[in-house]
């Protein structure tokens, strides 16, 4: 019994020591893994390179779900930080001039929002009692308002990110991007697939897994347990971001 109780602790052990100490114990550095974070999210659709070290090659199956789990917890500490906050406020404002500007921008929009509005209303109204050649000329000019409306609403879109080409102001409308892409590439991997040799190196046999993803082989290399742990990891993540 007490034979046992040292063996799970023995497991457990390396786990608990990878959650305290994750990066001297795999050979990482901060600075490094804070900027694969940051790539991870502002550019969604494409994953930034993931540094393989020997440590992590090392860690026994019985560690590696563990040492996955670990990874996740400290990318979304890193998130929730006022350091990648700041990062991803001066990274947008590279796009909308920074945030003062936009509040200001925000303020003037509202206000010719609701003078277009005005305006439109007091067309409608006046619009009934007006000859019918008079209406035709009444649409033309409200079709015309309508589609100023549009344009600066357009513009409010674009300013906030929603239209592709300015980072979103929230930046978990791109990290769920970024966990759904990952998702997408990793699905499917078969552990048991059959390798063959080459020149030293190994390839799959089957030419269809050797033709997938970079991050799919990486899946394959760390084992079942890593890889399955990661994407239940970043299922749950996903479920909890608003």
């Amino acid at each position: 019994m007490r034979r046992a109780a040292l063996i799970s602790l023995g497991l457990a052990l390396p786990a608990c020591l990878l959650a305290a100490e994750l990066f001297s114990q795999l050979g990482w550095e901060q600075k490094a893994f804070e900027e694969t974070c940051f790539q991870f999210v502002k550019e969604p659709e494409r994953l930034p390179s993931f540094k393989v070290t020997p440590a992590m090659r090392a860690l026994a199956l019985t560690q590696r779900k563990g040492a996955a789990e670990a990874i996740g917890a400290k990318a979304k500490a890193y998130f929730a930080s006022e350091t990648f906050k700041k990062r991803w406020a001066e990274h947008r404002g590279q796009f909308t001039g920074g945030e003062d500007k936009e509040q200001q921008r925000d303020v003037s929009d509202a206000q010719v929002q609701a003078q277009i509005d005005q305006s439109m209303q007091q067309m409608e109204q006046m619009m009934a009692m007006m000859p019918p050649a008079q209406q035709v000329e009444m649409k033309k000019a409200m079709a015309k308002a309508k589609a100023a409306k549009a344009e600066k609403a357009g513009k409010t879109k674009n300013a906030r990110g929603e239209d592709g080409n300015t980072p979103p102001k929230d930046p978990n409308i791109n990290l769920r991007k970024a966990l759904q892409h990952l998702l997408a590439v990793t699905d499917g991997v078969d552990y048991g697939a059959a390798l063959s040799f080459q020149d030293g190196r190994k390839f799959f046999a089957n030419k269809a897994f050797e033709a997938k993803p970079a991050e799919w082989k990486m899946m394959f290399r760390a084992g079942r347990e890593a890889s399955e742990a990661t994407r239940s990891y970043v299922r749950a993540w996903m479920a909890g971001l608003k």
